[in-house]
């Protein structure tokens, strides 16, 4: 009661301060930071963005001359979701491949900066070192966040770029919108014996810093992990003619229980490793006989989260720092500090319409369209608690059940059921930050790991900030993301392959349908089309 009494008293503060033209400062023009800005803009509100490269883009942003964890995408890397799925709500991909490259989200993003009239609001070349909070007066006539910055470089003509480190400077702004990503840090973990295999004349890095195959063609590659960018480029490594070999937990890959065969006749799978040694070779778990010997080790370990700019007890301490960000309500407001937001931290999820969604709330709660009461409250205007939003199965279904018994009781919730069908269950892979720790191949984003919960949370957004709930679409993309997840098991070498045609029905069961063209596996209306 005294918590609740604590936010109610906030939310009358920041009612005050909401009530004039707020200056929210962006970090990030990403695909999160370029939402942020669209959305804040287009409800009157003055945005600022900074950007420390000198294109917007964030990851897409590929600029060979940048340092490996500023610049992660490699050579032959595409998307690994539809476009006519991932695109933002109201802005769709011109590209005629469903799936495709990173120049091709890049140009995209490109795009829809100009489209929106964004250029104008971002500083580019602008590094943040540091966001401060300060108590804000109870007549709201002062700002809350001090953002120190500092210019580090300029476009100086078509692809070229003056690098500097001016004096760092501060503003003031009544919000910041977090809009960093999560692909800057990567997840190295710490392998017994690594220095002996590096002493022996093996290469070990990260695949943040791989670009192309060519330089392991004949080579014998050890892969670790088997997350989308290992293993695609396991199978590109394997198409160059690579003799490869990928250390999964477990020992393979499986769906639904059942193990998954390799795609290639040149990877292997074989479960963890334990040791390294000088020989190059690996030793396994639950094995006797040594793996190897190998010419190279690519950590496929994924990405931390990476905040350097905040204050590690503002996000949740030292615990919380490398798995993600807390106390957040709907993945997006502080609780404490709901003036302080975020966008893009959710994995496992189609990103750029979630993004969207997160983008347009912020700009309804900060412009006082929608109550901030509601944005601090885990109950009041909601259909689901942040239970509902991870991937702890017994909380998530406790209260996805609760929210499907809301909407079977006039309570608001969508028709073309949104919540858990039967056979489907939430992803149990996950681990909260208070139960035994990841292993220690796998990068621990345990708090922002979404799956199925990705569209109750897009629901729950829209609701929020009072904007009509597309039930249907996010019935049908909740289909199609399901289908895709299932023809990429099936067909890891060619479901890029796949071009996708939606037909959108809001009155129609499920949303509409889909068809799919495909060289073996297509699929039509009627194998889509819910009766």
């Amino acid at each position: 009661h005294k918590s609740r009494a604590r936010l109610a008293a906030r939310a009358s503060v920041h009612a005050e301060v909401f009530s004039t033209r707020m200056k929210v400062c962006i970090i990030g023009a990403g695909a999160a930071g370029l939402a942020a800005a669209r959305a804040l803009r287009e409800v009157g509100l003055e945005a600022v963005v900074l950007e420390q490269r000198t294109k917007v883009g964030g990851i897409w942003n590929r600029d060979p001359a940048s340092p490996p964890t500023e610049n992660c995408v490699y050579d032959g890397l595409a998307v690994n979701l539809p476009c006519e799925l991932m695109s933002f709500w109201d802005f769709p991909f011109e590209a005629n491949p469903s799936f495709v490259s990173h120049s091709e989200v890049q140009s995209y993003l490109e795009r829809y900066a100009t489209h929106h009239r964004l250029e104008r609001l971002i500083r580019l070349g602008t590094r943040v070192l540091s966001v401060k909070r300060h108590e804000v007066k109870m007549d709201g006539s002062s700002a809350e966040w001090t953002v120190t910055m500092q210019s580090v470089a300029s476009p100086i003509g078509p692809g070229a770029l003056r690098e500097y480190a001016a004096a760092p400077s501060s503003e003031t702004f009544d919000a910041v919108v977090v809009c960093n990503g999560h692909h800057s840090k990567p997840h190295i973990p710490d392998v017994s014996g690594r220095a002996d295999f590096e002493a022996g004349g093996g290469d070990v890095y990260h695949t943040c810093a791989y670009r192309a195959p060519a330089r392991h063609a004949r080579s014998r590659v050890l892969v670790i992990g088997s997350g989308p960018s290992g293993n695609d480029i396991a199978i590109e490594l394997a198409e160059a003619g690579a003799m490869v070999t990928q250390s999964i937990r477990g020992g393979s890959p499986s769906s639904n229980g059942v193990e998954v065969v390799s795609p290639h006749v040149r990877i292997k799978y074989v479960s963890g490793v334990e040791r390294l040694h000088g020989d190059r070779t690996a030793t396994l778990e639950n094995s006797d006989e040594p793996a190897g010997p190998f010419d190279a080790i690519l950590l496929a370990t994924g990405f931390e989260f990476d905040f350097p700019f905040l204050d590690m007890q503002l996000v949740g301490g030292a615990e919380v720092w490398q798995q993600g960000v807390a106390p957040l309500h709907l993945q997006t407001f502080h609780r404490e500090h709901p003036t302080l937001c975020f966008v893009g931290l959710p994995c496992k999820v189609v990103p750029f319409p979630l993004w969207d969604a997160q983008a347009r709330t912020i700009a309804a709660v900060l412009s006082g369209a929608a109550p901030l009461s509601s944005a601090l409250s885990p109950y009041a205007s909601l259909k689901l608690s942040d239970d509902a939003m991870s991937c702890d199965n017994s909380k998530a279904s406790a209260s996805i059940e609760a929210a499907h018994q809301l909407g079977a009781n006039g309570g608001g919730g969508c028709k073309h059921g949104l919540s858990l069908q039967a056979g489907e269950t939430w992803p149990a892979e996950s681990q909260r930050a208070s139960k035994s720790p990841m292993p220690p191949q796998k990068a621990p984003r345990t708090l922002h790991e979404l799956g199925l919960g990705q569209w109750q949370l897009m629901e729950s957004l829209f609701r929020l900030a009072g904007l009509h709930v597309p039930c249907g679409r996010l019935a049908l993309l909740r289909r199609i993301h399901k289908e895709v997840g299932a023809r990429r098991r099936e067909l890891p070498m060619t479901y890029r392959l796949s071009k996708y045609m939606l037909h959108y029905d809001e009155g129609a069961p499920g949303g509409g349908w889909w068809e799919v063209a495909h060289p073996t596996h297509p699929l039509d209306k009627e194998d889509t089309r819910l009766r």
